[in-house]
């Protein structure tokens, strides 16, 4: 038998940058970018805030506030109130590091300091065989520190609701409109489980040959039929004809008495839905694309179709009856500055609020300040936003981002010095359409952290040159179709047709004596996805030299590649599914050809270096970079400052 292990990564690298009319000329390059000072980031024009009504359907659920890669999670209650500060990196222990957890995306609930997380894989025995999810479900308990196992079950179908509510735990499967549920008793002081059976089974003999629409915020992805069904009031479920020429589908309100109503006032072709509430359903038509939203208690329709045209990618979240959307405003994208604008729509009155407003800032990343991270805590809406030094959770109101004391991290840039930026933009001579977006981050350091600071500022500088002189300008209009062509179809994801991108993600001091500049990058050239970089700058602060992995490591190529092949097989049996390789053996020999030396693929650190493999090197796009671990005391013998002061043949062999 055959198994592959699902992992869930996220590619946040998306930005919007673009060119400001038409140009017969390059645009210049323009350098950016100081130090940090401890100020107010929220920006915006004053409105009328949300109106919040304490007693709506999400008036007794809790929040979660998590970023993806950093440790902290937030817990609130409808109103704004924190209930609790909690750690994925405790998780992580918890399950150890041969695990298939993956703690942002794995987790589906937490209630009372409770967190029921899952993992599983998938195995076939063919290609033909449509195989059988391994599914263990777990909770762990952030007070005492105990992980424990719940149910394990091998299934076909996939599970559909993982929910801890009303003191009992839900968990359904789902395959081809078909479901099925398991049910456990919580004894939350002793975390422990009993599965009860129920002789009412009119609920789901009601939904199946349906789909239930959630159509909610992420935080409720997971949640259980009974749940959806008591904060509405019913369940909205669809049945699309996909034998039928003419797709159509049809929406059904199910009752908590298991009986079904057809929404007839809903038009018949196929939808796609948006959100859904208790009062409202935003639904896309697929046939002729006219987003409207469907009031169900009055059968009052709005046509979407203006603000769908206003807004980048797709709507935020539905709250009541407000609709949040953003559009992008780059008006200042040479300056290497997007502001990212959040919107209400009242369905009711059919008019659009500014809700809050920002823009980038050099050192954060590639963030999406307003929209990264949005969530609906209660009818309030929060994201991720710049606030001085730091990175934090902000709610959206009057206009403004308003801190709330939700820290997610401090800029380690800002520490050490600052962060500066260059941005390139070309448009095509003819059309005036962008045709290249390039936007480079680099770091410079404080004087105070060496006596070779200048000597290492000017050797950063040098990653912010620009590229553009390497980009070919049509030489008359007959690409100029095309160029139409590529911006129609790529209008959600960049403006340009070819975008590249580089940021300044960290920036540290190892064992007081290195610099280390730890970047990440994103280039898009057309097709189904781009290619992402990740890469580190090392310097000596003593002596600021730049170093490569020449400089460092005391043994010759053929010993070098032999490590990290061992290395890799280690990854592998620790990890099956991830890499192409179905052996041991492959999986030392794809390594031991693609590590190579000269390239900046080492991540040095204190006690440890990662060697990193980039997507399709040895594994899927999928599964992105896969990072081999490199103990120093195997790796180079001795530490890493001690390394420097050892012989390098390393150096004649890769010359």
């Amino acid at each position: 038998m055959k198994k592959i292990r699902f992992w869930v990564l996220l590619f946040a690298m998306i930005a919007v940058l673009s060119a400001c009319g038409a140009k017969n000329d390059h645009e210049p390059a323009i350098i950016t970018g100081e130090a940090i000072e401890e100020k107010d980031q929220s920006i915006g024009e004053t409105a009328d805030p949300t109106d919040t009504d304490e007693t709506d359907e999400y008036s007794d659920e809790t929040y979660l506030l998590r970023y993806y890669d950093e440790d902290v999670i937030y817990q609130l209650d409808a109103k704004g109130n924190l209930i609790g500060t909690y750690s994925k990196q405790k998780v992580s222990e918890a399950f150890g590091p041969d695990s298939s957890f993956y703690d942002d995306y794995s987790l589906c609930d937490l209630e009372d300091g409770v967190g029921y997380y899952y993992t599983s894989e998938y195995e076939y025995s063919s290609e033909n065989d449509t195989g059988s999810y391994d599914y263990v479900f777990y909770a762990y308990d952030f007070k005492s520190d105990t992980l424990k196992t719940i149910y394990e079950t091998s299934s076909p179908a996939q599970l559909h609701a993982y929910d801890a509510y009303k003191g009992r735990l839900y968990i359904y499967f789902e395959e081809n409109e078909q479901y099925s549920n398991v049910s456990f008793d919580i004894d939350r002081d002793n975390l422990e489980f009993t599965e009860v059976t129920s002789d009412d089974n009119s609920l789901l003999s009601a939904i199946n040959g349906m789909e239930i629409r959630r159509g909610t915020t992420d935080h409720l992805s997971y949640e259980c039929p009974e749940h959806i069904m008591d904060r509405f009031g019913f369940l909205l479920c669809t049945v699309t004809d996909l034998e039928d020429a003419d797709t159509s589908t049809e929406f059904y309100k199910v009752s908590p008495d298991a009986t079904s109503e057809k929404l007839s006032y809903i038009m018949d072709d196929s939808h796609y839905v948006n959100y859904v509430n208790r009062d409202w359903i935003i639904a896309v038509s697929f046939d002729e694309n006219n987003p409207h939203a469907i009031n169900i208690n009055t059968e009052k329709t709005v046509d979407l179709s203006e603000v769908y045209a206003e807004m980048s990618g797709r709507p935020l979240g539905l709250a009541g009856d407000n609709l949040y959307y953003y559009s992008v405003d780059d008006s200042k994208a040479a300056e290497g500055i997007t502001t990212y604008k959040v919107y209400s729509y009242d369905l009711n009155k059919e008019v659009s609020t500014l809700a809050a407003e920002a823009s980038t800032v050099p050192g954060f990343g590639n963030i999406t300040p307003c929209v990264e991270g949005f969530n609906l805590v209660g009818n309030t809406p929060y994201a991720i936003a710049p606030a001085g030094k730091k990175l934090e959770w902000v709610k959206l109101e009057g206009g403004k981002t308003v801190s709330c004391d939700l820290p997610i991290k401090e800029i380690s840039a800002f520490k050490y010095g600052k962060v500066l930026s260059n941005t390139v933009l070309i448009n095509c001579p003819f059309c005036g359409l962008p045709l290249y977006s390039e936007y480079a981050e680099t770091f410079a350091l404080d004087e105070k952290y060496s006596k070779s600071a200048a000597s290492i500022n000017e050797k950063l500088a040098e990653y912010i040159t620009s590229m553009e002189d390497n980009f070919m300008l049509p030489t008359d209009d007959s690409e100029c179709e095309w160029h139409n062509e590529m911006k129609e179809n790529n209008a959600l994801v960049y403006d340009a047709i070819e975008t590249d991108q580089t940021w300044v993600s960290d920036v540290d001091i190892i064992n007081d004596r290195f610099l280390s500049v730890y970047r990440t990058g994103y280039w898009y050239g057309g097709g189904a996805h781009g290619y992402p970089y990740q890469g580190q700058l090392l310097f000596d602060l003593e002596t600021g030299a730049e170093l490569t992995t020449a400089d460092i490591y005391t043994g010759v190529l053929e010993e070098f590649k032999d490590f990290v092949a061992q290395k890799t097989v280690e990854f592998y049996e620790a990890n099956p599914g991830i890499l192409f390789a179905e052996s041991a053996e492959e999986a030392y020999d794809a390594a031991y050809e693609s590590a190579d030396p000269s390239l900046d693929s080492i991540i040095w650190g204190e006690t440890s270096a990662k060697y990193l493999f980039s997507p399709y090197e040895i594994s899927p796009y999928a599964a992105g970079y896969v990072e081999i671990e490199l103990p120093y005391d195997e790796f180079l013998g001795t530490d890493l400052i001690s390394a420097l002061d050892m012989p390098h043949p390393l150096k004649m062999d890769i010359q």
